[in-house]
Order: C-alpha cells, then sequence, then structure tokens
C-alpha cells in the first residue's frame, strides 16, 4: 500500500512540475544579471523540469564556475556536467518566492572550498532580504567561539535551467559524518541493543514531525525533539531515546537549583558555549526550532549542544517585540525557549556561561566588525543583481544593513556587560557551586587534597582560605561555613 500511494504521489509531482513548466514562465537571462564577482553554481534539471517538490529528487546536472577566483575551484563544466539530484526543502522559507534547495552529488565534491561530501544545501537567504548577513555572521560567531563543527556557508550566484536565481549560499548539511557532527552512525531500524545508546542526531523543533519524542514542558507548551539520524526506528531505538530524554527533562526541570542529576546527561561546557553565541546574536527563536544537539554512542556519552543553526530571528529580526534576554524577564518571547530557561537558574552553569562570555567578549566580538565589512564588500554587487532578479526579496543597501546587525550585536554585548561582568555571588564555602554549603564540599576537598579531582578542572575554587594551597584549613573554612562561623 504504501509502495502504491508513494507511486502515485511521484507521478502526481511530476505532473504539477510538468504543468508549471508548460506554463509561460519568464526567463532571466544570466548574461543580464550576474554580477560577476561571486562563483556561479549551474544546475539543469533532466527536459527543465521545474523543482516542485520537497519530497523527491529530480535527476539533474550541475557544474561550478569558479569565475578565476583563486580561493575556489571550477568543478566539471557546461561541456561536461557532472550528475546529481535536486528537490526543494525548507519551511516557511519554501512558501516563498526564491526557493531554497537540497542537492544530493552523484559523486562527493569540494564545493567552493569545503570539505567533500555529495549532500549539500542552496540556501535562498530571502527571509533575511536586507543584509543577507545573519546566518553568515552568527555561523562566524560560531566558528571563532571554537565551536566542534559550524556548518561552512559560501556565496555564488545560481543559473537554474537558464534562469537566473539571484544570490544564493552553498552551505554544509548538518549530518553525520567525520568532518561534520562526529560521532558513530547508527543505522535506521537497528535491532542491535548494544547500540542504541547512538549515535543521535537531534533537534528540538517547533514543527510537528512523525520521528519525534514529544513531551509536555513546564509552560504546558509540548517540546518536540526530531531524531533525524536515526530516522527509522525500532520499538527499543524509540524506547530509549524516549526514556532518556524524559529522564533529562525531569532533571533539568527540578526545582532543586543545587542538583547536578542534568549534568549527567548534557554536556554543560558545550551547552554554555552554544547558549552564549544564542545570546550575542539574540536569536529569539533559541531552544525553540532549529535547535540541534547529539550524543555519541555510549550509556555513559552526554547530550552535546550544536552545530548551530538558522539565525532568521536574530539581531533585530523581530523589532516588534521587545528583544529576550533568558536569563532576565524583562520580556516575554513568543516562542517557546524550551529547556534553557530552567538550565539557567542552576549556578554552576551560570559560572561556565562567564567563561564563554569572556571569549566572545574579549576575543570573537572584536574582529566582527571587520569581518562584515569585508563580507558586504564580497557580495554586494550580486546582492544588486539580487534585488534586480527579485525586488521584494533583497536590497541595494547591504552593506548599510551589515552595519545596522553590528551596532545590534554591540547593544547586545553592552546589554550582557553589564549583566555578565560582574561577580555572582555564592554562599561561602561552596567549592562545587551548586548554591549550598555542604558535606559535598568537604568530599571535593578531600579528592583534591589526596589527587583524586584536578583542582584546575573544577568551576569553583577549592583555596577557600586563599593562602595559596588546598589543604585541611580549607576544610575547617567549610566546617565552619556550614555551622555559621567566620
Amino acid at each position: 500500500m504504501k509502495v502504491r500511494i508513494a507511486f502515485a504521489v511521484a507521478v502526481l509531482s511530476l505532473w504539477v512540475s510538468l504543468t508549471v513548466r508548460a506554463q509561460d514562465t519568464p526567463i532571466h537571462d544570466p548574461a543580464e544579471y550576474l554580477s560577476g564577482t561571486l562563483p556561479v553554481l549551474y544546475i539543469n534539471t533532466e527536459d527543465s523540469v521545474p523543482v516542485t517538490s520537497k519530497e523527491y529528487y529530480l535527476q539533474g546536472s550541475y557544474y561550478l564556475d569558479a569565475e578565476g577566483f583563486d580561493q575556489y575551484e571550477s568543478i566539471g563544466s557546461a561541456a561536461e556536467p557532472l550528475p546529481l539530484q535536486i528537490k526543494g526543502r525548507g519551511n516557511a522559507s519554501w512558501a516563498l518566492s526564491k526557493k531554497p534547495y537540497r542537492l544530493k552529488l552523484d559523486k562527493k565534491a569540494a564545493l567552493l572550498g569545503m570539505p567533500k561530501s555529495k549532500h549539500w544545501l542552496l540556501m535562498a537567504a530571502m527571509r533575511d532580504w536586507q543584509g543577507k548577513g545573519r546566518d553568515h555572521m552568527a555561523f562566524e560567531i560560531s566558528r571563532r567561539m571554537g565551536m566542534p563543527w559550524t556548518p561552512g556557508h559560501v556565496p555564488c550566484e545560481l543559473v537554474l535551467n537558464g534562469d537566473y536565481k539571484g544570490l544564493y549560499f552553498v552551505t554544509e548539511k548538518i549530518r553525520i559524518a567525520s568532518d561534520r557532527v562526529n560521532i558513530v552512525d547508527q543505522e535506521d531500524e537497528n535491532a542491535d541493543l548494544t547500540d542504541v545508546t547512538g549515535g543521535w542526531l537531534l533537534e528540538i523543533d517547533n514543527y510537528a514531525e512523525t520521528n519525534q519524542v514529544v513531551m509536555t514542558d513546564v509552560d504546558g507548551s509540548k517540546l518536540r525533539v526530531t531524531h533525524h539520524s536515526p530516522e527509522e526506528v525500532t520499538p527499543q531505538q524509540k524506547d530509549y531515546i524516549t526514556q532518556l530524554l524524559r529522564r533529562t527533562h525531569e532533571a533539568i526541570i527540578t526545582p532543586d537549583k543545587g542538583s547536578r542529576e542534568w549534568e549527567e546527561y548534557i554536556d554543560v561546557d558545550a551547552l554554555a558555549r552554544f547558549y552564549v553565541i544564542q545570546e550575542a546574536v539574540d536569536n529569539q527563536e533559541a531552544f525553540s526550532g532549529s535547535c540541534w544537539f547529539y550524543k555519541d554512542q555510549g550509556d555513559t556519552a552526554k547530550f552535546i549542544f550544536g552545530p548551530v543553526w538558522d539565525f532568521g530571528s536574530s539581531m533585530g529580526a523581530r523589532n516588534e517585540t521587545e528583544s529576550q534576554y533568558f536569563m532576565y524577564e524583562e520580556t516575554v518571547s513568543y516562542v517557546h525557549n524550551h529547556w534553557i530557561k530552567e538550565v539557567v537558574k542552576f549556578p554552576r552553569f551560570q559560572i561556565a556561561v562567564r567563561k564563554y562570555w569572556k571569549l566572545y567578549r574579549d576575543s570573537v566580538f572584536p574582529g566582527m566588525e571587520q569581518f562584515a565589512i569585508d563580507y558586504g564588500n564580497q557580495i554586494l554587487e550580486a546582492g544588486k543583481a539580487d534585488y534586480k532578479r527579485w525586488k521584494d526579496g533583497s536590497s541595494l543597501a547591504i552593506d548599510v544593513y551589515l552595519r545596522r546587525y553590528m551596532r545590534y550585536l554591540d547593544n547586545k554585548r553592552r546589554f550582557l556587560a553589564s549583566r555578565w561582568d560582574t561577580d555572582w555571588e555564592f554562599p561561602k564555602g561552596d567549592v562545587n557551586l551548586d548554591g549550598s554549603t555542604d558535606i559535598s564540599d568537604i568530599n571535593l576537598l578531600i579528592n583534591v587534597m589526596l589527587g583524586r579531582q584536578d583542582a584546575s578542572l573544577l568551576y569553583g575554587d577549592p583555596d577557600v582560605t586563599g593562602d595559596g594551597r588546598v589543604d585541611v584549613g580549607d576544610v575547617n573554612a567549610v566546617i565552619n561555613a556550614m555551622l555559621g562561623e567566620d
């Protein structure tokens, strides 16, 4: 039955494509539009059938003309194009006139200097029509913050079936691979119970899908976690990931913010770094959709947040509401930012955030202005051609808007500095920074003294007395603090 339905849908999709092709669709001559300032990707589908489906690939061919830019390499040619498949992609972006696409090459290729792969995306940036820089700049911040992997995102111009489509971005697709998300690639419908622990490639999603675990968040909203890999799962796989996510959820929403149970499931540092990036660009939809995280194989492997993705609602994109800062409650967002509103209440997470905030403040932000200027110069002429092609989906003032983005980043930096450049208050003797001074702090000190715990790996300072060493004096200081004595 499923095969017959799939075949019928495929036939209907082809009929729609042929019907659209038969209409008098104007062709925008590349010779009248191409800027000559970026590489050009040429794609042709078989019989020039339009790409109208997100579900089914069309057969086609491609070649990449580097246009003489030394940093890029041409691939194929008009005389000898290479085979590929192409289909649509996206949710809200697919409904726009300038479409995003998904590519599957016949053989791996290193497009525009990025590592070889068969799987690529063509992002249209039509929702970011003003400066076409929100994703590009946020991805660069992610790279400079040292995320394990950030998708490559390189501008080019696209010609599809002889029609100039404008300024696009060849983008690496989030997937499990040695040079992307480097974890074990667990098979779909895996029946081996020893392997169901991972890898898992997951997304906090704001769209309902069949391959999801759905929970109820503290505010009554639906918390949807999509499992992208594996996608098709056995009951054993489904039960494993469902139970693990539910235990994680319960550990996060506990009213006891001195608890460290949640750290058994989530890598604190990875989440803190991911969170600082979201705050730095004021991504209002962070932790509500397009929020990726993953887990490698093994019972003790923790969830790692990242890679970053989709910053369409960042840097002032939603100015009709005030910016939301998750650690504070100045405003109410129009989206549900799952988990993070509870996680930020844990003192140890706050300390980790402070570490990555300093990295952003001192090392990353200062270089972003020049990056924005260079990027604006790179795409300026192609942006003009894109405006000529689309009008309502582009801008003639890309450089102006990129400067506006930088002002927004600077304003957000100043706001965060007013909160995060002051020390958080913790009880005296709270060595493990769990919000209270108790026997766990004494145990930690003893482990440091016996060499069982590396003091440099702690968030808190075991030298409670401040005399430059960790010894019984620090244990006594903690005991005194527990007794309320100086």
